[in-house]
């Protein structure tokens, strides 16, 4: 409530997040205090409601006081992002068994929809870019809403409303409305709803729109047989930049047209093009390739889709350099190892790829040895990828791997001079441990390793900092996740031996049979032993990464960031996870006296490990550590994760990565007239609001004043 109300009249900021906030603990509630200072009738500008609109906010929620409030009252505010506000896609739902209440939420959501609709139909508000995306929304608010698009005065630069669970009935009206919106809507995301529209109006609307410039309509529609979702005059208008077609079957006569908008001119913008589960083959991916030229900056996905068919073709244009400069084929079951063996040699003579995720996708058994081999030679001749995303993928009913022979490929990597970032979740690499410890050691390049999900035991992490103490590259590192974590020393506690040798064991058992208190005893000293062995190895690992950085502030400079090579923003925001982290510390400026931008908390990495008095284990809640940086981009679990940005979502979040801004996007003029939310970096004129939690240990400074007193 302070930060709605201290927003109003706002002059300054542009736009505003409250992307995965909690909003949902002021749904309902009614102000009760006497007077209507809680409602806004006057704006800044002077403009004010009509009673009947004054009316029906007297008696609304809180949220719906505060939201119109908040629209209303700035003549700034061109943005406002709701995206997950109610809580829904928390870690903690998403593993939830209880179904979400969504008539409940339904409610929540006409609460901060309806003030918007109203505004915009009463032509009150400056806002023109709003993102709903994550919250379901009832049909009812939806039509309401539809209906205000249709009026000429109205005018919306960007609406999102990807994971809203719409219908039929709500993505028809939706869409519907979008045609009344053709001299102005430049940014669309209907993705990841329930339902579906029909292929001859969603084709309609798309011809109205003049000046797309983001299109996401992953899973709207199914093709009639032998139509083209889009009109080749239609594309060659917009200006795009992003592109998403995912869940979306695609026939020929969509491939054809969508070729010869890539061959054009006008297709020169466009940055983004994700085709996930389109049922392509490798002979369509090809032609799409051949069509983009060689070389293409752009970043392409097209993950789950059946790759075996056309292989040859593929293989050929991926030889030839034909495609983009950042490729994802993620979660493709090859039913021939061939064919990924295929695949796997394209890559190693490929010299414009620099960002490849290869995360999920395996053959139905696991890889020969000879199969291993070639992987192992693409990491020797390769020169050209940057980023690698090799990960396995893990789910209750399937599971993805290379097999255990895989390992030995990565000592390769030891003479690999061109990755710098490399992810190999998920690959049991915890079998021949040697191998990836060996590379680690030798490798030159290497800046950021996450190696999640490998089923590590003490031994192996111990095992594999030591062998980091030899590398002076590497500046982030991880090797679990805090589930994981958790879970791998509550399991090394059960099954701790007694340190005694074996001929005294019996006879101390035998004592200890009847004497249950002393065995709780040992059992607490044998969990805190194991802590403070953990509590080692992670302190040898934070002093080799505060090593590690320092030299390359030394090397750059302490108070400058590096100068960025092409691309590596791109790379940076599409790879995601300990790169995205990397990039963007590497841009501020260092954050303590030494310069150093230390990840590594100075606490304790576990905490106290308590025994009840039956001897159970109690692990008590993780203080802040980076062991563990979650929010990658490879699909290595079976979680659930919701789709908004088209991109391959990123996994639940660790604490440190939360502590970092959760974009990395290419520079761009963000003029007035088209600022579009996170269109680019943040500027000083946009505010996002976050759960920050300070490390432990960290004191708070005071806020000083700028020389100029401004």
């Amino acid at each position: 409530m302070a930060v709605f109300r201290s927003l109003r009249y706002n002059g300054y900021f542009k736009s505003i997040s409250f992307k995965d906030v909690d909003l949902s603990s002021l749904a309902g509630k009614i102000d009760h205090s006497q007077g209507n200072e809680s409602i806004v009738h006057t704006s800044i500008n002077g403009y004010k409601i009509s009673e009947e609109h004054y009316e029906h906010l007297t008696g609304a929620p809180v949220l719906t006081q505060e939201l119109h409030s908040l629209a209303f009252a700035s003549e700034s505010i061109r943005s406002i992002d709701l995206t997950n506000v109610l809580g829904i896609q928390t870690r903690g739902n998403q593993q939830s068994r209880t179904q979400p209440d969504y008539t409940k939420l339904c409610k929540t959501s006409s609460e901060m929809l309806r003030p918007i609709t109203l505004l915009a139909r009463g032509q009150l508000q400056t806002c023109h870019t709003i993102n709903m995306s994550g919250n379901p929304v009832a049909v009812d608010d939806i039509e309401e809403f539809a209906n205000a698009l249709v009026l000429d005065t109205v005018a919306f630069r960007s609406l999102k409303f990807a994971g809203c669970r719409l219908g039929d009935e709500g993505l028809s009206a939706l869409w519907t409305a979008f045609a009344g919106q053709a001299g102005s809507l430049e940014v669309i995301d209907t993705s990841d709803n329930q339902g579906t529209i029909k292929h001859e109006l969603l084709k309609y609307s798309l011809r109205q729109l003049q000046y797309l410039r983001k299109l996401n309509i992953a899973g709207n529609t199914r093709l009639d047989p032998g139509q083209s979702l889009f009109e080749e005059a239609t594309l060659h208008t917009w200006e795009l930049e992003e592109l998403d077609l995912s869940n979306i079957t695609l026939n020929d006569a969509t491939i054809d047209v969508l070729c010869g908008y890539l061959g054009a001119a006008a297709s020169w913008n466009l940055e983004t093009l994700r085709l996930n589960q389109c049922g392509l083959n490798s002979k369509q991916v090809a032609l799409i390739f051949r069509c983009m030229g060689q070389g293409r900056r752009m970043v392409v996905e097209i993950d789950g889709n059946r790759l075996d068919e056309g292989i040859d073709d593929l293989c050929d244009a991926l030889s030839l350099n034909y495609g983009p400069w950042s490729l994802s084929i993620q979660m493709v079951e090859f039913n021939l190892e061939t064919s990924f063996v295929q695949l796997w040699k394209a890559l190693t003579v490929n010299s414009v790829i620099e960002c490849l995720s290869l995360a999920g996708s395996a053959t139905a058994d696991a890889m020969s040895t000879a199969s291993c081999n070639i992987i192992a030679e693409f990491f020797s001749k390769n020169e050209s990828v940057r980023f690698l995303d090799i990960s396995g993928f893990d789910a209750r009913l399937d599971e993805g791997h290379l097999g255990r022979e895989f390992s030995h490929t990565l000592k390769a990597i030891k003479s690999n001079q061109t990755i710098e970032h490399l992810r190999v979740r998920s690959q049991m690499l915890n079998i021949n441990i040697g191998d990836l410890a060996d590379a680690i050691s030798g490798n030159k390049t290497l800046h950021t390793l996450d190696c999640e999900d490998n089923d590590f035991n003490l031994s192996n992490f111990r095992h594999l900092v030591r062998h980091l103490g030899d590398n002076c590259t590497i500046r982030k590192f991880s090797a679990f996740t805090p589930t994981e974590l958790e879970n791998v020393v509550k399991k090394a506690v059960m099954t701790a031996n007694f340190p005694v040798n074996q001929s005294r064991r019996s006879s101390l058992m035998l004592k200890l049979r009847n004497d249950k208190p002393q065995i709780s005893n040992i059992e607490g000293i044998l969990a805190q032993q194991l802590k403070e062995e953990w509590d080692a190895a992670v302190a040898e690992l934070t002093f080799v990464l505060e090593r590690n950085q320092k030299r390359f502030q030394e090397e750059n400079g302490a108070n400058l960031s590096p100068s960025d090579r092409e691309g590596d923003n791109i790379f940076a925001a599409s790879f995601g996870g300990l790169a995205l982290e990397d990039y963007e510390s590497s841009r501020k400026r260092p954050q303590s006296e030494s310069g150093l931008v230390i990840e590594v908390s100075e606490g304790p990495m576990l905490p106290d490990i308590q025994t009840t008095p039956g001897g159970q284990v109690v692990m008590p809640a993780r203080t802040n550590s980076t062991v563990s940086s979650d929010a990658a981009v490879s699909p290595t679990s079976a979680a659930g994760s919701f789709a908004l940005t088209g991109e391959t979502p990123p996994d639940g979040g660790s604490i440190s990565e939360k502590l970092l801004p959760q974009f990395a996007g290419a520079s761009e003029d963000d003029h007035d007239n088209s600022y579009t939310f996170l269109d680019g970096p943040l500027s000083d004129s946009d505010l996002v609001m976050q759960i920050y939690r300070r490390p432990w240990g960290e004191t708070v400074s005071c806020i000083r004043e700028e020389d100029d007193g401004n």
